[in-house]
């Protein structure tokens, strides 16, 4: 059996000030502490290691909680957030590009293909991404363990992935995927056989208490 627990980063100082995020964006304050609560958590899960996005605000919260756990970090770069065109890292939510880009994801919220202008991310590719990933953890990480420190929108596909199969043209995928949501610092259960073929997600979105 693997038991993979999906963390969502802790909350940002862009977050929080109404600017969009970026790779480089670093957790807040709060950000800080909510990671230190999911470690705190996650203290007798007899986790074996820790997985992370290498963007900052993953790769900070992954350092607090495998603090907390006395456990070492590897950094995948398949986890990282669904990536975006460039011009919109740390615009202003009243910028006129994010206004552009919430118009147009509405427009095209069926078309798993779109980009901004064309640059950035589709959800398409996003998806794929997440399918490559349920490969390698049934393989290299098979039976394990693991803390898994990830983004919002990643984690949403890959768990929509493993509830509802990897065909996402499905009305049944979509309609999981699109409702779905994660909370800064939030704890997902998901667990596999042995080899990666069976998937369930026991919990979604649990909030450590202080």
């Amino acid at each position: 059996m693997m038991k993979l627990y999906f963390v969502r980063h802790g909350s940002t100082g862009a977050n929080e000030g109404g600017k969009r995020q970026s790779p480089q964006t670093p957790l807040s304050m709060e950000g800080k502490g909510q990671a230190q609560k999911a470690g705190e958590w996650l203290a007798d899960k007899k986790i074996e290691m820790v997985l992370s996005s290498p963007w900052v605000r993953a790769r900070q919260t992954a350092e607090i909680v495998a603090k907390k756990l006395d456990k070492r970090i590897e950094f995948l770069e398949i986890l990282h957030e669904k990536a975006h065109n460039p011009k919109l890292y740390g615009a202003s939510m009243e910028s006129e590009i994010h206004k552009q880009y919430a118009r147009e994801y509405v427009k095209n919220k069926e078309n798993y293909d779109w980009k901004l202008r064309g640059k950035g991310e589709s959800i398409r590719e996003m998806l794929e991404r997440g399918i490559e990933l349920k490969g390698v953890l049934g393989g290299k990480y098979a039976g394990k363990t693991l803390a898994v420190v990830s983004h919002a929108y990643f984690l949403g596909g890959f768990v929509s992935l493993c509830l509802k199969g990897e065909n996402f043209e499905t009305k049944e995928f979509k309609e999981r995927f699109r409702t779905i949501g994660v909370d800064n610092g939030g704890i997902s259960l998901v667990e596999s056989d042995r080899d990666g073929r069976s998937w369930r997600v026991p919990f979604f979105n649990l909030k450590p208490e202080s």
